[in-house]
């Protein structure tokens, strides 16, 4: 049986976030503020017709430096200091995040008929999972848990992002405001461990082109903020080019970044944590014909604060 991929990391992602990660904090709303998804900073910079990466990436950089030097300084006294920040590390699912012990795959949709779901059934969700033309989160609960394994509920991740802080996994995503209050309900009213259900994950990285098991996953809302740490240069840029694909190219990177300036479109932070239910997770795996195995355990080289 096959273990996850090499864990090779999203190159293009990590690059472009990995200054805008050292120079700036995890901004935290107090508990009774909750994000609003918007950016208060100036449009993002776009990579000009014809113009390669590295063109762009000088250019960024010296606009950057620029708009520093008319500020007075780089520090953003609103977020935390630099050198109280654990590690951070932010992927497109291409690699195991640190919070999944276990893994099974790989996995196509054909498969999961054999934990009792007919074909109408694997059409309608795996179609509301990847033909939509928007930009949010692209997330579907299984229609009913698999016969004989209790009230177990599957979910399906197709392309999501995932943000590490050494100890922590977080899903992060983008959503209206209406599936935010949506999902943050589902997840508080949830009869599966309150406000921090067992939900038996499954997660599709376009990088892979497979699906993956990650096993019984704890899932708990955050009230983390990222957008607002990243500064106007190829970090946003890049996460913006990210999700007008998911969209099909329908919604441009310029209308996404307006639909979050305005609030039309709002940040959704998820905090996953492994759980001990090995033996559902192996009757999981057994159904759909694989074995669960441990992930591995190499992690990516992470991003420190202050270094």
């Amino acid at each position: 049986m096959q273990t996850f991929p090499p864990e090779e990391y999203d190159e293009e992602l990590r690059n472009a976030v990995e200054g805008d990660l050292r120079r700036a904090g995890l901004h935290s709303p107090g508990a009774g503020t909750p994000s609003s998804g918007r950016s208060s900073s100036s449009r993002t910079a776009r990579p000009r017709p014809g113009e390669t990466d590295r063109d762009f990436d000088r250019r960024a950089g010296e606009s950057q430096a620029a708009s520093h030097s008319t500020n007075g300084s780089s520090t953003d006294t609103q977020n935390p200091s630099i050198s109280q920040l654990p590690d951070m590390s932010i992927h497109t699912g291409s690699r195991v995040p640190a919070s999944v012990l276990n893994t099974a795959g790989p996995l196509a949709k054909e498969d999961f008929s054999q934990l009792g779901f007919d074909g109408n059934e694997l059409e309608d969700l795996f179609g509301g999972l990847i033909l939509p033309e928007d930009v949010c989160v692209r997330l579907a609960v299984a229609p009913r848990p698999p016969r004989g394994l209790g009230n177990a509920q599957l979910v399906f991740l197709y392309d999501p992002f995932y943000l590490e802080t050494g100890t922590q996994t977080f899903i992060l995503d983008w959503v209206t405001p209406q599936a935010n209050k949506d999902i943050k309900d589902w997840l508080k009213n949830s009869d599966r461990g309150g406000d921090s259900p067992i939900l038996h994950t499954f997660t599709f990285s376009k990088k892979k082109e497979q699906w993956w098991y990650f096993g019984g996953l704890k899932w708990r809302a955050s009230r983390l903020n990222v957008w607002p740490t990243l500064s106007d240069s190829k970090s946003r840029a890049t996460i913006l080019k990210h999700l007008s694909r998911r969209s099909h190219g329908s919604v441009t990177p310029d209308e996404i970044e307006a639909q979050m300036m305005d609030g039309k479109l709002q940040e959704l932070c998820i905090e996953i944590t492994s759980t001990d239910e090995v033996d559902v997770m192996k009757e999981v795996s057994r159904r759909l014909g694989r074995i669960l195995q441990p992930a591995k355990a190499n992690r990516p080289t992470v991003i420190r604060g202050g270094q």
